[in-house]
Parts: structure tokens; C-alpha cells; sequence
């Protein structure tokens, strides 16, 4: 049943996904009024934070349906959705929220690059928001390597291509060391290149996400392989965009086991490509009855993450 009303994209769809998302917010937001009580500081600070992530939504979708990342239905949004939900707790903040909106702008650029049109404005574009991303934290560099990634699989692989990433980021780290001359502090700008100070070499063991994030990688990896062979035996642009795809769940996935700056942001940060590589994986039975099992599995699975972490 739930599988059948989701192989389509009707707008009738997004409006039960926002509502299942909004009835959450709610229980959320009277719980935290609850336990705080009533200010207007509370009020304004969970109003910003729904807004932030329907624009995360909002980006998301975009990304999703602009790029071709999978068939014609309803999937994708409704898997994002509930994994938004199962870890809604720590995504109310918006310190936590901007972050990600900073690393859609990033990807969007990215996956758009096999479209072959304003190619080195996007590349300047996807080092300028990588930058903003590492200023915010350093070990975002990693994602470097999505753009380099990125940049062979499209065939866009030139001295100015490759150079202009690297203009891109420039500006907005010396701003940021502008900033910090003027405050009399460089401290703070030679410390985001102290890589070692940035990185968790105890691969987040300790993190309280790390059922949940096994759980969405093995789902993940399943999806992948069974996925794979499709979308890899036929020579045309979905081939090129699995392919990025599957590097972008793999550095998220890198991300999100080092970076000691641990916050909440880079649960949305792996959710995007994991939640479309399942989204593809759930579309290749025919069976919808096994369909219906997995979805229902993952709804059940984002109401208890919701109400235990």
C-alpha cells in the first residue's frame, strides 16, 4: 500500500511528507516548550529552524529531481524525510542547520556538471562553498575530493578546471584571514589548518549515531550492488551520476566517522546521497509486497530513532 502511493510524484505526496514531518516538529517543539516553558526566544529559535530545513527540503528536492538522481516517484523524498525525522532531536539548532544548507549549495553544483553548460562557474561556485564549509569546519576538506571526483567522471579534466576550484576557494579563506587580522587573532585562521586537532582517529565510536549510521550504510551498500549493475551497463549520464553518487556516500560516510567537531549537521550531510542510493535500491524489486516490508521497516525504524535518541 504505502509503496503503491509512492510510485508516483503527485503533489498530494509532499503534502503528506510535510505534514508527517510537521506533526514531528510539533511534538518536538511543545516537548522542548514543556521542559523550558514558554519564551519567545524558544518560539523564534524552533520557527528558523523548520524554515532551515524545509529550505534543506527544499534544496534537496531540486538537487534530486534536476539531476535525474532516480525514476519519477516519491521514494527519495519520503526516505529523506522520515531519516530527517528519526534525528530531528539534534537538528534543532540552527548553528547545526546552516552547515548543510552550505553543503547542498556545494553538491548541487557539482551534480549539475554533466549538463556541460557554465562549467567553470560551477567549479568556482563548488570551491567558494567548500571553503565557507571548511571555515566552519576543517575537516570539510575532504570533500575536495568529491570536486576532483567530480571533474573525471564528467570529462571536464583541464588546467582551468582544475585551478578554478581552488580560486573559488581562496576568497572566502581570505576573508576569513582578513577577519582574523583585523580582530589581532590569527590563531583562530592557522588553526583550521592543524588538520590533526580536527580529526577523531577513534572513527566516532563513542557517537550515539553509530547504530543508526550502520544501519543506513548497510541498507545503503545493499542498495548499491543491487542497484549497480544497471545503472553501470548502460553508457549514458545516470552512469556518470551513480558513479558520484556512491564516491559522495563514501566521503560523507569518511566525514562523518572523523570529524571531531560532531554537531548534529553531518547527519544531513550523509543522508543525502544514502537516502537516494536506497531510494534506487528499493525501485529494482518488482514485488511491491517486498517493497512495502522495507519502507514500513525504515518508517517504524525513524519513529523510535525520533523518540529514544
Amino acid at each position: 500500500m504505502l509503496a503503491n502511493f509512492l510510485e508516483k510524484s503527485k503533489p498530494i505526496n509532499f503534502i503528506a511528507f510535510l505534514s508527517f514531518f510537521l506533526m514531528f516538529f510539533l511534538i518536538l517543539f511543545i516537548k522542548q516548550v514543556y521542559y523550558s516553558g514558554f519564551s519567545l526566544s524558544v518560539t523564534f529559535n524552533g520557527l528558523i529552524s523548520c524554515l532551515a530545513i524545509l529550505l534543506i527540503f527544499f534544496f534537496y528536492q531540486f538537487i534530486t529531481k534536476k539531476n535525474r538522481l532516480t525514476l519519477n516517484n516519491s521514494y527519495t523524498y519520503y526516505i529523506f524525510t522520515i531519516s530527517i525525522v528519526a534525528f530531528l532531536n539534534e537538528l534543532l539548532n540552527l548553528e547545526f542547520l546552516l552547515p548543510s544548507i552550505v553543503y547542498l549549495l556545494l553538491i548541487r553544483r557539482l551534480y549539475s556538471l554533466n549538463l556541460n553548460k557554465n562549467t567553470i562557474q560551477k567549479l568556482f561556485d563548488a570551491g567558494f562553498w567548500l571553503s565557507v564549509l571548511f571555515i566552519t569546519n576543517s575537516y570539510a576538506i575532504i570533500f575536495y575530493s568529491l570536486i576532483i571526483t567530480s571533474i573525471i567522471i564528467n570529462k571536464q579534466t583541464s588546467i582551468r578546471s582544475l585551478l578554478t576550484p581552488v580560486i573559488g576557494f581562496s576568497v572566502p579563506l581570505i576573508m576569513y584571514f582578513c577577519y582574523a587580522l583585523y580582530s589581532n587573532d590569527l590563531q583562530i585562521f592557522y588553526l583550521k589548518f592543524d588538520f590533526i586537532k580536527n580529526v577523531n582517529l577513534k572513527l566516532a565510536t563513542e557517537s550515539k549515531y553509530l547504530i543508526g549510521f550502520t544501519i543506513i550504510c548497510c541498507i545503503c551498500f545493499i542498495s548499491f550492488i543491487v542497484k549497480s549493475p544497471s545503472a553501470l551497463s548502460v553508457s549514458n549520464s545516470f552512469k556518470k551520476k551513480w558513479l558520484l553518487l556512491g564516491t559522495n556516500a563514501l566521503v560523507t560516510a569518511l566525514y562523518f566517522l572523523g570529524t571531531i567537531n560532531r554537531n548534529g549537521s553531518e547527519i544531513i550531510f550523509f543522508l543525502i546521497p544514502f537516502s537516494v542510493i536506497i531510494a534506487n535500491g528499493i525501485q529494482i524489486p518488482k514485488k511491491t509486497i517486498f517493497k512495502d516490508i522495507v519502507l514500513t521497516i525504515l518508517t517504524l525504524i525513524s519513529i523510535a530513532g525520533f523518540f529514544f535518541y
